[in-house]
């Protein structure tokens, strides 16, 4: 790991796929925003970004342990995933 970095660990619980969840999230935690701002370049989007070290899926459970504002908004149920 290079100097001046942090590693986080996550427990995510989706219905979509966890390694394109857990890109999200990265981006969304490197740079503090989902949405482009000003001043910022590419070069400094990519020298911030987060790096997936790894993605461990568990096991799958019977129920979710909270409802998704998302889904209902969607009117999607859960796709195999709780």
């Amino acid at each position: 790991m290079k100097a001046g970095t942090l590693e986080a660990q996550y427990l995510i619980e989706t219905p979509f796929e966890p390694e394109k969840v857990a890109a999200i999230m990265a981006g969304e935690q490197s740079s503090g925003t989902f949405v482009r701002v000003a001043g910022e370049t590419d070069a400094l989007r990519e020298r911030a970004a987060a790096e997936i070290l790894s993605v461990e899926e568990l096991e799958p459970v019977t129920a979710r342990s909270l409802a998704s504002a998302y889904l209902q908004r969607k009117g999607r149920r859960p796709c195999g995933r709780a």
